[in-house]
């Protein structure tokens, strides 16, 4: 099992820009708490001589802020507190907030001020990139229309992308069916869920990017392939081209609770 995520996961890490050396693999049973901060089982042991997960948390480099990008605050949830009345909370992903700062709510385009912000149950006057943080606002025309997947925006600045529609670069896994124009799959993409089709096979590629072969009938069942495809949703939704905003313009596939395929956004087709 552990070869096998290693194999999966590793060309989709390095695509996405992850190094070699920024790859650090490590197997723990979360149950039995074997490796997580010693590792003593002899079956373990007996083939795996590198560090504990803790030993690797560790070592990690702290995270660059993106602070100088516009906001980008994706709401993961939404509810009413005491203090700040209605409040969405989310992750800053990239730029930062302040209180009292009049933001932009995407998709619905409306206009809020910001009431108040706290983090980790604390008040602040501002937050930045990496923060998660609940914040309150006021100003809304109507609190129904605050949803899972909405994303607060600088005012003034070049706002999220909306597209129902966009070409990505795909890796897929082990599915149950081959892969087909049509294929409907669920679409995760920063907070947000929704269903898809993917709806045009493009071409199956290298993970640089050459063009192996032009508009593949089908992606295979029981291989991990490359490919560029097109995936339509509904109704538009926020997201960006992953060269522009990484964090939101990664996304997984999954059917039946099943992850199919990973990838990252390429090109918006529509907006």
């Amino acid at each position: 099992r552990y070869t096998q995520i290693c194999t999966e996961l590793a060309p989709f890490l390095k695509q996405t820009g992850f190094k070699d050396a920024d790859l650090r693999w490590c197997p723990v049973a979360g149950l039995a708490g074997e490796n997580l901060a010693k590792c003593k089982e002899p079956a373990l042991t007996s083939w795996y001589k590198g560090p504990t997960l803790l030993d690797l948390i560790d070592e990690f480099r702290p995270a660059e802020r993106l602070t100088n990008y516009p906001l980008r605050l994706c709401v993961s949830d939404v509810f009413k507190t005491t203090s700040l009345g209605t409040t969405i909370a989310g992750k800053l992903e990239t730029g930062k907030v302040c209180d009292k700062e009049k933001v932009l709510l995407m998709p619905c385009n409306e206009v809020i001020t910001v009431k108040g912000i706290e983090r980790q149950n604390t008040a602040v006057k501002e937050a930045f990139a990496g923060d998660n943080i609940e914040m309150g606002i006021q100003g809304i025309s109507d609190p129904n229309v605050l949803q899972i997947g909405q994303v607060v925006c600088s005012l003034g600045q070049i706002p999220v992308k909306m597209t129902s529609r966009f070409q990505a670069h795909l890796i897929t896994f082990k599915s149950q069916r081959p892969i087909t124009m049509g294929y409907p799959c669920v679409l995760h993409i920063h907070v947000l869920t929704v269903p898809c089709v993917i709806s045009k096979l493009v071409a199956l590629v290298t993970p640089s990017l050459e063009v192996e072969k032009k508009k593949p009938k089908c992606l295979p069942k029981d291989k991990s392939v490359n490919a560029l495809v097109e995936i339509a949703v509904d109704k538009p939704i926020c997201l960006e081209v992953f060269a522009e905003f990484r964090s939101l313009g990664r996304f997984l596939l999954r059917e039946e609770g099943d992850t199919i395929a990973a990838g990252v956004v390429k090109e918006l087709l529509d907006g």
